[in-house]
């Protein structure tokens, strides 16, 4: 099948906001947490297509930069596809996979430990 007879569509408006999501910080009991996410949808189609060129890596680091730089805590990377490249993206705090905690916490629960809390 012929995929580029198919206009392309764009899900942004260019750069998108960073928000502060306070039911989630209130859950948490704290620190302030911001989310960020349409910014990266084109790195996560390039992964999806196996294209983890320098582009790809540098997008999502420009926007785990951006989060740094608005004082934020820690990284969660909360994505499957993000979760292929997220040993590549640097990051001074915190860093949280998602993919990686749960692969954990099956593996312990095959080996007939209680996961950890």
């Amino acid at each position: 099948m012929n995929l580029a007879r198919f206009p392309r569509r764009r899900y942004t408006e260019g750069q998108t906001p960073l928000e502060f999501v306070p039911n989630f910080t209130r859950a948490l009991g704290g620190p302030n947490v911001y989310i960020k996410r349409d910014d990266l949808l084109a790195a996560i189609r390039g992964i999806k297509s196996g294209d983890l060129d320098d582009k790809v890596i540098s997008s999502v680091q420009a926007a785990s930069d951006h989060l740094a730089d608005r004082n934020a805590q820690a990284l969660l990377i909360a994505c499957t596809e993000l979760s292929i490249i997220g040993h590549r993206i640097l990051w001074n705090g915190k860093k949280y996979d998602s993919s990686q905690i749960l692969a954990e916490a099956i593996v312990l629960e095959a080996k007939g430990k209680p996961p950890r809390a």
